[in-house]
């Protein structure tokens, strides 16, 4: 931008959720196979990225391959209990929330701004998208729920 703002990435986060909504959809829709091959490739991928950062550790050989492994046992362990989740069916709310809690934090501390949480860390991380992702995580299961536990479909007992 020529007056110096900040520059609103809203387009490219859009696009790019839209993408990975249609990948994610029709593994979800196909299932078996097809979601336990997504969570594989993303695992891969994720790993790919641990190695890369890896690689520019300044320690020695050792250390960098003990980094290493680290990381490839935390990427599996999260990908089994994701594929644990989705065979429990719980899968779905788990995202929503993640989702939520980033768009909340994203559309919160845009429009909210105010001091920043870490800044050496994370520079545009506020305490009002903090607020704004813990507020949206805490809505998403309300609506399940009241369908879940609504009179009609619970079951009845003759009288």
């Amino acid at each position: 931008m020529a007056d110096g703002g900040p520059r609103s990435d809203l387009a490219v986060r859009t696009g790019s959720a839209i993408v990975m909504l249609v990948v994610v959809g029709l593994a979800f829709w196909f299932g078996g196979l097809a979601f336990k091959l997504l969570v594989v490739a993303g695992g891969a991928m994720v790993v790919w990225e641990w190695k890369g950062m890896t690689d520019r550790f300044p320690d020695d050989p050792l250390t960098r391959r003990t980094w290493l492994a680290f990381g490839f046992c935390y990427v599996a362990l999260a990908a089994m209990a994701m594929l644990a989740l989705y065979a429990a069916g719980a899968l779905m709310l788990v995202l929503a929330a993640v989702i939520a809690t980033d768009i909340g934090a994203y559309f919160a501390g845009r429009t909210i701004g105010g001091p920043k949480i870490a800044p050496a860390i994370s520079p545009s991380k506020t305490w009002a998208g903090l607020g704004g992702g813990m507020v949206a995580a805490a809505l998403v299961p309300i609506p399940p729920g009241s369908i879940c536990l609504s009179p009609c479909s619970l079951p009845c007992r003759a009288r």
